[in-house]
């Protein structure tokens, strides 16, 4: 057991015991209550023992801590230890619920290739993952996704992490410290009015339409092909949908030539 001492001026206990190397050593427990000392200096001692016999790992050091703040707090407080896997699968849930679909997709798709890279160790607690670990899973992805993409993966895994943080589950982001070559974006420009009548004079159905108003709203293709004529204000001359995407109420006033197609077929 270790031996507790009382400083002359502050009050609090400090404890004495041998650490790793053998060598005595003495640290202040930061307490004025004697019984709380004791459980501190004694874990800490124990501690020691361990390392100094080559037992002492992450996990068994996360196990003291927890069951040394169990016994200092009486049992009202303990260090959560929850698995990477069931961290992501509340985090997944949660998305699921605020998200579209596809966007919940996609999160579910990169959370799927990161725990299968872990492996077993997704069992284990999710302070055990390191940047190391991330960034290797990164490195992997580029081989064979495009810089964008892993960049988007690496977007969705900080997400998760700093989900895990504000539940207090880890005290840092991994993902922070993680680094990705620079996307060299490809400049792109729009379709010209020629080019845009070409493709309406050779679509077909719903294409014809779908077109149009791509052309004169810059609205997703995901929204047009869900609207519907409740959607449209002929009358008014205006479209008005909710994104998919992100919910928000969009009102645009149409085009007249894209209102005269509307209006052809309506």
């Amino acid at each position: 057991m270790a031996f507790l001492g009382k400083h002359p001026q502050c009050g609090n206990w400090f404890a004495r015991y041998r650490n790793a190397a053998g060598v005595r050593v003495t640290r202040s427990t930061k307490t004025k209550d004697r019984q709380t000392a004791q459980k501190l200096a004694d874990a800490w001692e124990h501690a020691e023992h361990l390392a100094r016999r080559g037992t002492l790992t992450a996990d068994r050091t996360r196990a003291i801590l927890s069951e040394t703040l169990e016994r200092v707090t009486g049992g009202e407080e303990s260090i959560r230890a929850v698995a990477a896997s069931e961290v992501f699968a509340s985090w997944l849930a949660h998305k699921a619920a605020t998200k579209a679909e596809s966007s919940a997709r996609r999160y579910r798709a990169t959370v799927a290739q990161f725990l299968g890279y872990l492996g077993e160790r997704t069992t284990r607690p999710l302070t055990a993952i390191r940047t190391a670990d991330v960034q290797s899973f990164l490195d992997g992805r580029s081989k064979t996704r495009s810089t964008g993409t892993v960049s988007v993966d690496r977007k969705i895994l900080s997400a998760g992490f700093a989900f895990a943080r504000k539940q207090g589950l880890i005290d840092r982001n991994p993902v922070d410290a993680v680094e990705l070559p620079k996307v060299q974006s490809n400049e792109r420009s729009g379709f010209t009015a020629d080019q845009v009548r070409i493709l309406v004079e050779s679509a077909t159905g719903d294409w014809k339409t779908a077109i149009l108003l791509g052309y004169f709203t810059g609205a997703r293709l995901s929204d047009i092909v869900n609207l519907s004529w409740h959607d449209v204000g002929l009358a008014a001359g205006t479209l008005s949908y909710r994104q998919r995407k992100t919910s928000e109420k969009v009102i645009l006033p149409l085009h007249p030539e894209a209102l005269t197609h509307l209006e052809s077929i309506a």
